[in-house]
C-alpha cells in the first residue's frame, strides 16, 4: 500500500487503513517512530530511495523487517513498503551488518548506503 506523510509525522494518506490517517508515525507501537520519519525525511529530502526498519506486520502480528521506497512530493512524503520474507536474512552477504546486529533504527540513520539496501533486498524478490 501508499502511505503519505507530512513533516511532522502525520499520515496524510494511509492505503492500507484509510482510519490511520491523522495519526502519526511516532505513535505507532513497539517501534522508534521519530527515528524512522527522520529516515524518511532525510531520504527523500536528499533523493527518492530505500529506508528499511522494523516493524509489526499487521497479517502476522509479529514484528518483521519492512523497505520502504520513499520520495518527497512537495511538503509530502509518499512511500511504499514490502515486507522482507524471513529467508532472505540467511542470504545477507557478509559486507552487510549481520542480521543479530539489527537494531530498531531504520538502516539509513546508521548510515547504509540505498545501493546496500536493494542488494540486501534483492535476495527475497523472485523471478518472474
Amino acid at each position: 500500500y501508499v502511505f503519505a506523510l507530512d513533516r511532522n509525522g502525520a499520515y496524510v494518506a494511509f492505503g492500507g487503513n484509510p482510519a490511520k490517517v491523522g495519526t502519526r508515525v511516532q505513535d505507532i507501537p513497539g517501534i522508534d517512530g521519530q527515528s524512522l520519519l527522520n529516515a524518511i525525511v532525510a531520504q527523500a529530502s536528499h533523493e527518492p530511495g530505500w529506508v528499511e526498519y522494523d516493524i509489526t506486520n499487521p497479517a502476522t502480528g509479529t514484528l518483521q523487517t519492512k523497505m520502504s521506497y520513499v520520495q518527497q512530493v512537495d511538503d509530502v512524503f509518499i512511500g511504499c513498503g514490502v515486507y522482507k520474507s524471513r529467508s532472505s536474512d540467511s542470504s545477507v552477504s557478509a559486507s552487510t551488518p549481520p542480521a543479530g546486529g539489527r537494531t530498531s533504527q531504520p538502516l539509513s540513520t546508521r548510515r547504509a548506503s540505498t545501493t546496500e539496501l536493494v542488494v540486501r533486498a534483492t535476495p527475497s524478490i523472485s523471478p518472474i
